[in-house]
């Protein structure tokens, strides 16, 4: 959970697993929310920080957004996985490839979300910096994510408001990334990389 909004942080949701011993790697904040909720296997990690869960290590890097945020880095059988969260672009996320070699994949928010009560703040990556990522970190596939966040109809019209299309994604890449494929999966697809 790489923070406390509701969109990465949904405990109701976790307590569906049987018993509460599950893993839960999390941002320092989130921590005490869910040893609450009653989680008993809860590991705030801190940017640069590892964790073993089996065979994988989860190692949080630094993030930035309107909260309290961390990325995380998965890595196991020789792969890894960059997980962007809802991170905006910053100096840290472009050492990621040096720190751990090639990513496989890297999934990346790309809304550009901003909050229009904060004179339109933007906090999280858009589509054109997380091409910029993509170029710095050079994984093998670079997959977008976050941009079917909403606010609900309400909040869309007067909280919120981002880019809801992931092909942009796919079209900045093709400027600032040549050669780095962009695969747009919907909600609940499984996505396969070859080895």
């Amino acid at each position: 959970m790489t923070n406390q909004h509701y969109d990465h942080c949904d405990l109701e949701t976790f307590s569906r697993y049987p018993g509460r011993d599950v893993p839960l790697l999390v941002a320092g904040p989130v921590a005490e929310l869910a040893r609450k909720a009653g989680f008993t296997n809860v590991r705030a990690l801190e940017p640069w920080t590892s964790a073993r869960v089996d065979d994988l290590t989860v190692t949080a890097a630094p993030g930035k957004h309107g909260v309290y945020e961390i990325t995380f880095v998965i890595s196991g059988g020789g792969r890894s996985v960059y997980f962007g969260g809802d991170t905006m672009l910053i100096p840290e996320l472009r050492t990621l490839s040096d720190r751990f070699g090639p990513l496989d994949v890297a999934l990346l928010p790309t809304n550009g979300l901003q909050i229009r009560l904060a004179l339109n703040k933007q906090v999280v990556m858009s589509a054109e910096e997380a091409a910029e990522l993509t170029a710095a970190l050079r994984p093998k596939l670079a997959v977008p994510h976050h941009y079917a966040f909403t606010s609900g109809t309400i909040g869309d019209k007067l909280a919120t408001k981002g880019d809801k299309n992931p092909a942009h994604l796919v079209e900045a890449a093709r400027r600032l990334a040549p050669g780095i494929p962009v695969k747009v999966i919907n909600p609940g697809e499984p996505l396969t990389v070859a080895s």
